[in-house]
């Protein structure tokens, strides 16, 4: 694994990433009755907080100030991408003649040095990282969303890539969610060159996708295959694993029937899962353990 600050490769060809004819939902039913082929129009830093709104019933969530703050950060982090761009010109075979992979690592960087964003390490000292599906890991909504960074900057691998997207996205760069088993990370495809981008631990990495493969990740080709593992996220399957995390929110906090509705929500947009139609039987398995009028 290599250090993206050193490992720059050739820059591929311009792909307009803005959203033309933006949709803009601000409750989880105006994002769960929309139609599938409308959601490539919707801003994925928007579906994660929609998706937040719903599993914090203690909190009003104003989805509208969320995206006004992801729109803040986005300015932020352009003014430093021109601020730093003569660097690269300077010096482009230190980024290995890359643009692509010189705007990468200013956009994480920004994130972890000027946004002051990053992991949330009580997690990680309370134990609740030693078994990722673990209540204690899913139970606070914001250690699972980008509400817990846009608020207190401090998140997990469930929501720092999703921040990273929903940034380079309004920059208008060619970034995508991808995911292993039990892990979240980014991908730069703009048709011509893609790499893999890990902005979770400190630092930014570009780790190939063997890396994804191994330990402590260790997906079989079946995973791999069904779950649509370590390729780039279409906007409905990375919904999907919004929906997933606010399940496993719910079941944390005891709520098997929502649960059950999110997982079913979920499989809509990754319909061929077999792990998620697991979760969505056990989870009405027990719900009716628990409600026994429901069928």
């Amino acid at each position: 694994m290599l250090i993206l600050i050193l490992l720059f490769g050739g820059c591929g060809q311009r792909r307009e990433f803005h959203i033309a004819d933006e949709l803009k939902p601000l409750t989880p039913r105006d994002l769960f009755e929309m139609p599938i082929e409308n959601l490539d129009r919707v801003d994925i830093g928007r579906m994660n907080v929609i998706c937040a709104r719903n599993v914090t019933r203690n909190e009003v969530l104003d989805t509208a100030k969320y995206v006004a703050r992801l729109d803040e950060w986005a300015a932020i982090a352009k003014q430093l991408e021109q601020k730093y761009l003569p660097s690269f010109e300077k010096n482009a075979a230190r980024y290995d003649n890359s643009l692509a992979k010189f705007k990468a690592v200013t956009l994480a960087l920004t994130i972890q040095q000027d946004l002051k964003c990053g992991y949330n390490m009580d997690l990680i000292k309370s134990g609740a990282m030693n078994d990722m599906r673990s209540p204690r890991f899913f139970k606070n909504p914001d250690d699972i969303f980008i509400t817990g960074l846009l608020k207190r900057r401090k998140g997990t691998c469930s929501s720092i890539p999703v921040l990273f997207v929903a940034l380079g996205r309004r920059l208008n760069y060619p970034v995508y969610l991808a995911h292993t088993k039990g892990h979240l990370y980014c991908r730069w495809d703009d048709g011509r060159e893609n790499f893999n981008i890990e902005v979770t631990g400190q630092g930014v990495d570009t780790p190939p996708d063997s890396f994804y493969k191994g330990s402590p990740y260790n997906p079989s080709e079946a995973d791999i295959k069904d779950e649509g593992m370590l390729r780039n996220l279409t906007n409905g399957e990375s919904l999907a694993v919004f929906l997933e995390t606010s399940a496993m929110n719910r079941e944390a906090n005891g709520d098997m029937p929502l649960a059950f509705l999110l997982y079913s929500f979920a499989l809509r947009h990754r319909p061929n899962s077999p792990v998620l139609r697991g979760l969505r039987d056990r989870a009405h398995r027990l719900t009716t353990l628990q409600h026994p009028a429901v069928k």
